[in-house]
This record gives structure tokens, C-alpha cells and sequence, in this order.
């Protein structure tokens, strides 16, 4: 049976169909103060259930969870159920399906990928409170191995995923989605199978790697996959060790709390820090003196390892909602940002007056001149601490991620160092859609050379860098980048163990090669 790979790995199970959990009962009502009491409800019930979701989460998926609960609570979207509630006498249920169906059409029609990319985001929360409102929320009792057939998988779904849900298989998704990245921070398999058709109970076996699907293979067979173990973990003996010590490899957070102290004594540093995720979790916009507070933290955590720190990148969907008229998909220092990103450097450089492991890190930057505002700006609020106290230096570095960089990249010889975000990069330089990725070794071949020149340009100039975005955290493509000598990268935590597993095999593989050419030379002498 024919699949795309969402996500690899492998799992085992029974197969269970998740239908619709909600169905449309009516569509007028008798009072309409009670249907707006129940939307009321509704809305509480899931914000509540998200703030505490959000409280146990780490990574990506935790900053995906505050845009939910941005989005839930949305104020445009209640005024409009309420309208409807009162003017046309509808079910709460009813007048919700309609507002939000009208927002999700007029992001098809949006020429922005941005936006259409939020799409899923919106179904989501709509199926969520639909299940609030009609009482029928989705429970999983799942007693044993179980692999999960869907029609698209909506991040609500994975946020409580039953330890018992080993793999998930989707009619339709995007290996960039939502969705995607919290599947991979579960360690499970995501495939796409258009017209899947299975019955529940039915014995499945998935294996990525392998291409493979097996459906209700003899006694034995089954019994080989049951037992079968997934690489979850890597313990390092001391010869292992030494082969990372090759490698720089960083870890991605948005926030004090993403990541464990414990992981820190495998990978160099913090590679990307973003802070956006502070503003959107924030219910008002933060001080000097609360993100100084909130940066000292990381610090602290992290010490000695360096922390890059990445300037608010507020587009697209990371807009918080004071910010939603202005147009935020380029890194301007004199742009509408101008007094945010001089508070945040100010509250940067002033928490790193404890610690000085501390850098900061310009997102979408597309000319040079930008780098040099921040840098400008930077000495200015370093010389008048300094009348004060003696106050540590920071360096400064750059997300390569536009075209206008990547044709400009002479120009970045100068700058202290370089992460190269390859999911914006990608988009910009193939004008993709990265949500409809469907061949993502395609994918990944296209970007190889883009990354070798920025490679060779940067150990030529003698530039630091590591490769950023999904490519960094898909076990492909990272093996891929591997065999292409590259050793930097920076990846979520949820990866970390496999990127080590990845590297020590790698390195064994080559030394065996090495080895036998050693071997073969000796004998022809």
C-alpha cells in the first residue's frame, strides 16, 4: 500500500477510526440567553483545559497550544456568535460553525501562505468547542497498542495523546503543519493514505524506514512487531561521547522552562531562543524589566552554554493581538517594532550583565544594513552602561532564512555568527507553500546546495553556523546533511536523542569505510 511519510518511525497496533465527534442537533432556539451561556461555557472549558496542557508542555508544542488558546479566545469571533445568537434566535452551536466557517473561507481565498496555513489551526479549534458545546469530548480508551485512523490530524488531538496511540495514519497532511511537529515530539509515525479503509481492530504494522504497512499478517509475523522496540533513548559510553565533540549541536526553546538542564551536557548551547512566544503567552506586553527578568532566567538555566537570542518575529499567525494591523513579515529596526526591539535589546544586555553568556540573533534579515542598526544601537546602550559599571559585550548574529540574504551573502562575512532557518529559506527560494509538501526527499535534495553555499562561504570568512528549521529535526534529512560534512545543527530537545543515535552510526560507518580503504591500500603495496 502506497503512503507519503508525514513523520517516521515505527508502531504497532489495533486500528481505530476516530469519526466526528459532534453533531449539528439544531439550529434555532427557544432562549437565547441560555445558548450564549453554553458558548460562554464552552469557550472557559477549553481555555481552562489549554492553560493547564500548556503548563506540562515543552518545546514547539507548548507555543503551538498559546496560539490555540489565542485563537479560542478570540473576542472578533464571540462578538459575532453573539450577534447571531440574539438577532436570529440560533443554537450556539449552529451560529459558532458559521462564523468560523466564514473565516476559514476567506483564508482560502487569502493570497498569503501564511494564512492559509492557519486553516487547520482554526478547524481545530472549532471542532474543540463544538465538542464542549454538544458535550462529546473525545476520550481515548485505548487498552492496548492502538494505530489511529483520521481524517486530518489536528494538533488537539495530540496534545493528550494515550501513550497506547503508537502510530497515526491521515487521510490528508503536511509534514510542516502544526500537527506534524507535535507528532514528532511524541516519537510516533504520521502517514498519508488518501482512500485508507481499514476496520477497527484490524492488526497494523507501520514501519517508515522500511516503506512499509502490513495489515493483519499471520500469528508469527504479528508477534515479531509486537515485541519489536523503538530507539527512544541513547545512553552514551565515553568513546561515543568523543564523537559529538565533532559536532555543534544547539537546542531550540521559547522559553526558561523548554528544556532540561540534563540535556545541556550534550550540545553546545541554545541555538534559537524565541521570544515571540513571551508576548503571545503574556496577557499584556512585557516590561524592561519582565523580560530582562525572563532572559536572566535562561542564563541562569543554561550556564556556561551560550544562549541566541532571536529579536521578536511577530508574522504571520505570531502576531499578538496589538500588533494585528501592522505589517510584520520582514526584520525592520526603523520599522513598526522600533521601540520593542530597543527594549528588548536593552532588557537582553542588561541580563547578561550576570551571567555574559547571553547572544542575540536578527530574524528575516534581508540587508545588511539592519544587522548594522541593531550593532549601532547595541554599542550605544553597552557605552552609556559602561559609565556605570563595567558591562560584558554581546555578539550579534543573523537567521539567514530570505532570498535577498542568501543573494546577498558576501555581505554577512562580518557578523559574529549564522543560523541558517531552512523552513523560511526553502519557501522563499522554491516559492513553496511548505504546508503542501508532499516529497520531502525532493525537498530536502533542493536545499543541499543552497546550504553547501552558505556553508563554504561561512568556514571561508571563518563565520560560525548551524542549520535550523526541519530539516535540522527529521531523521532523513539530517542523515542526509551528515553525509554532506556538515556538523552543525539546532533541533528541539525531543530530537536530541535521536540526532545522537544518527551521529554515532554515521561516524561508525565511516571509520568501517575509512578502515577497508586503509586495508585495501595495504594489500596492493
Amino acid at each position: 500500500m502506497n503512503f507519503n511519510v508525514i513523520v517516521n518511525g515505527y508502531g504497532a497496533g489495533k486500528a481505530y477510526n476516530l469519526d466526528e465527534i459532534y453533531m449539528l442537533e439544531t439550529v434555532k432556539c427557544k432562549n437565547p440567553y441560555r445558548e450564549k451561556r453554553v458558548f460562554i461555557d464552552a469557550i472557559n472549558n477549553y481555555v481552562s483545559d489549554l492553560y493547564e496542557i500548556e503548563n506540562k508542555m515543552q518545546g514547539e508544542g507548548k507555543q503551538i497550544v498559546a496560539a490555540h488558546r489565542y485563537l479560542v479566545s478570540d473576542h472578533v469571533v464571540g462578538n459575532e456568535v453573539f450577534s447571531r445568537i440574539k438577532l436570529n434566535s440560533e443554537t450556539a452551536g449552529y451560529a459558532y460553525i458559521k462564523v468560523i466557517d466564514k473565516h476559514i473561507a476567506e483564508l482560502k481565498k487569502s493570497h498569503n501562505e501564511l494564512f492559509k496555513e492557519r486553516i487547520a489551526d482554526f478547524e481545530d479549534v472549532k471542532y474543540q468547542v463544538l465538542s464542549r458545546i454538544y458535550n462529546k469530548k473525545f476520550k481515548q480508551n485505548f487498552n492496548g497498542p492502538t494505530i489511529l485512523i483520521v481524517n486530518e490530524v489536528l494538533p488537539s488531538m495530540i496534545l493528550n495523546l494515550s501513550k497506547n496511540v503508537k502510530g497515526i495514519i491521515a487521510r490528508k497532511g503536511s509534514t510542516l503543519s502544526h500537527a506534524a511537529i507535535l507528532v514528532k515530539e511524541k516519537g510516533i509515525p504520521l502517514i498519508v493514505i488518501k482512500n485508507i479503509n481499514i476496520k477497527n481492530n484490524t492488526f497494523i504494522a507501520i514501519d517508515t524506514q522500511t516503506k512499509l504497512i502490513d495489515i493483519n499478517p499471520d500469528a508469527d509475523t504479528k508477534k515479531a512487531y509486537q515485541t519489536r522496540g523503538r530507539i527512544n533513548t541513547y545512553k552514551l559510553n565515553d568513546r561515543k561521547k568523543i564523537y559529538l565533540k565533532n559536532f555543534n549541536l544547539q537546542l531550540n526553546i521559547s522559553g526558561p522552562e523548554d528544556f532540561l538542564q540534563s540535556s545541556l551536557k550534550h550540545v553546545d548551547g541554545i541555538g534559537l531562543f524565541r521570544t515571540e512566544h513571551l508576548f503571545l503567552k503574556s496577557p499584556h506586553y512585557l516590561s524592561v524589566e519582565e523580560q530582562t527578568l525572563i532572559y536572566e532566567k535562561v542564563a541562569l538555566k543554561s550556564f556556561p552554554k551560550y544562549v541566541n537570542i532571536r529579536l521578536v518575529d511577530f508574522k504571520g499567525d505570531k502576531s499578538p493581538s496589538y500588533l494585528k494591523n501592522l505589517d510584520l513579515n520582514e526584520f525592520l529596526f526603523f520599522g513598526p517594532l522600533n521601540e520593542i526591539y530597543k527594549e528588548q535589546i536593552e532588557s537582553i544586555i542588561r541580563a547578561n550583565e550576570k551571567y555574559g553568556n547571553l547572544r542575540i540573533m536578527i530574524p528575516m534579515i534581508r540587508q545588511i544594513e539592519e544587522y548594522h542598526h541593531v550593532r549601532d544601537y547595541m554599542n550605544l546602550v553597552l557605552d552609556n552602561l559602561n559609565r556605570v559599571r563595567l558591562t560584558p559585550a554581546l555578539k550579534l548574529g543573523v537567521m539567514l532564512e530570505t532570498f535577498e540574504a542568501f543573494e546577498n551573502l558576501n555581505d554577512y562575512k562580518t557578523v559574529d555568527f549564522i543560523s541558517i532557518g531552512t523552513n523560511d529559506l526553502s519557501t522563499e527560494l522554491y516559492l513553496t507553500d511548505r504546508s503542501k509538501i508532499t516529497d520531502y526527499v525532493y525537498h530536502t535534495k533542493s536545499m543541499i546546495e543552497p546550504i553547501k553555499t552558505i556553508s563554504k562561504f561561512s568556514k571561508r570568512h571563518n563565520v560560525p553556523y548551524s542549520i535550523c528549521g526541519d530539516l535540522a529535526s527529521n531523521t532523513d534529512s539530517f542523515s542526509k546533511l551528515l553525509r554532506s560534512q556538515e556538523i552543525g545543527f539546532s533541533f528541539p530537545e525531543s530530537f536530541l536523542n535521536q540526532a545522537i543515535y544518527l551521529i554515532n552510526t554515521y561516524v561508525v560507518e565511516k571509520k568501517k569505510s575509512k578502515d577497508l580503504r586503509d586495508k585495501k591500500q595495504k594489500t596492493k603495496k
